[in-house]
């Protein structure tokens, strides 16, 4: 199995693409931490008990979307753990040496080893601002914030792809595929088609709603960025539409 560069853990990606699964080797007395419901199986030398940091970063998340708890696994003894995402996609990892923190959308924390921490920001999320959408400077979505050292591992709906940006690029992701980025990356957020014109503010929406395309993230380099090949509210409408 692959060895984390960080955190020592020893893991390794099953299924590489629409069905990945998790699989870490654990040792005596090593721990890991997933979200509730994440655990497919486990070796019978590994405990697993609910965890909650304290309560109002639980609330956060839980406000956000994500679990209330965290699953934490304590092997007695050598082991192994196999975990796998709730939506159809990838794992990445992401190698934290605790210089920088990331932010993560919803549903893109799957696990990680147990001293990152994991916040809610519900109103100004690091440097992501809302565009003016209303004339008004609104809140941002709420989203992940992961700091520490150690190693997380990245769900997606879909496959997970990387773009690095140099100092002045720019890249337009729809909001519904944003995965990850850095902390200091400027990212702002805001409508697909927008107009230096005030008076155009009308003709924006339209433009945006009949090209099926709603709020971006407009994302400045350097850094890299994380996103994900399918966006979960437009895989949940086309299973609806079955249904």
């Amino acid at each position: 199995m692959s060895v984390s560069k960080v955190s020592g853990i020893e893991y390794q990606i099953l299924h590489r693409g629409t069905f990945a699964m998790l699989q870490v080797g654990l040792k005596r007395s090593e721990m890991f931490q997933a979200e509730a419901g994440a655990m497919v199986c486990m070796s019978d030398t590994i405990e697993l008990h609910g965890h909650m940091d304290n309560f109002y970063d639980a609330a956060m998340r839980r406000i956000a979307g994500e679990s209330f708890m965290f699953q934490r696994y304590r092997a007695r003894d050598n082991g192994v753990l196999f975990l796998a995402p709730a939506m159809p996609g990838d794992i990445a990892v992401l190698e934290m040496d605790g210089s920088e923190d990331f932010k993560l959308t919803r549903n893109a924390y799957m696990a990680s080893t147990p001293n990152i921490r994991i916040q809610a920001n519900p109103l100004q999320a690091g440097n992501v601002s809302m565009g003016n959408l209303i004339g008004n400077r609104l809140n941002c979505p709420i989203l992940m914030n992961v700091s520490g050292r150690g190693t997380v591992f990245m769900s997606s709906c879909g496959a997970i792809s990387c773009i690095e940006l140099k100092d002045s690029e720019e890249l337009i992701v729809d909001n519904g595929h944003m995965v990850a980025w850095p902390s200091f990356m400027r990212v702002e957020i805001g409508r697909a088609q927008e107009s230096s014109d005030s008076g155009n503010f009308m003709k924006d929406i339209a433009n945006s709603y009949f090209s099926g395309e709603g709020l971006v993230y407009r994302a400045f380099g350097p850094g890299k960025l994380y996103f994900q090949s399918r966006n979960i509210d437009g895989t949940r409408e086309f299973i609806k539409s079955f249904l």
